[in-house]
């Protein structure tokens, strides 16, 4: 076996920061997925990487580190549902996220439904919610967009948000939603089709 080239050191390196935490637990992101089969089999199989989705880890774990608000990444737990909060501060709390090609023109509904579950979270600590923003970059133009998100009812998302919960803890494995904007790049393709 020879030496190993650069390109691979680099893939190797990015993959150790990327799984150093690995989430234990129930997260949001768990539940706000549009596909629960997805989360279930993270949640039995382990996470599964390509060089692709593992480079894009690594460029958001990068995305994340410095601070704009008062509270970033900040833990939060309810129900057993835990939480990352990207930032906090003074009843606004911001998500970023990062796009390849155009900055969008509304919040997708997957990432409104995340950010829902987060202000429930985040009032449920204490942290009141009056202002729901994302921050979206392109990495094509390196152009920044604000979204701001109008929350459904918070008695409305507490319900989904422990339903969801109970699917994905739930004996079955959750329906599979093609639906889910992932679906054709999943890493769990092949459990997805053959062990339903």
């Amino acid at each position: 076996m020879g030496r190993m080239k650069p390109v691979e050191r680099f893939y190797q390196a990015i993959a150790k920061s990327v799984i150093e935490k690995p989430k234990k637990g129930i997260h949001v992101s768990h539940i706000a997925r549009d596909c629960l089969r997805h989360s279930y089999y993270e949640k039995h199989l382990g996470v599964f990487l390509t060089p692709y989705t593992i480079l894009n880890f690594w460029r958001g774990q990068r995305l994340h580190e410095p601070p704009i608000l008062q509270k970033h990444e900040l833990e939060l737990e309810w129900n057993g549902i835990h939480a990352t909060i990207d930032e906090y501060e003074n009843g606004l709390l911001l998500d970023k996220k990062t796009v390849v090609g155009d900055l969008p023109k509304e919040v997708p509904p997957e990432t409104a439904r995340q950010l829902e579950y987060y202000s429930v979270i985040l009032t449920r600590n204490r942290y009141p919610v009056k202002e729901i923003q994302v921050l979206y970059i392109s990495l094509r133009d390196n152009k920044l967009q604000f979204l701001t998100i109008k929350p459904r009812s918070r008695k409305q998302v507490e319900k989904e948000m422990l339903a969801r919960k109970k699917i994905l803890l739930g004996k079955g494995i959750p329906d599979r939603n093609p639906n889910d904007q992932y679906c054709l790049n999943c890493a769990y393709g092949l459990q997805c089709f053959t062990m339903t």
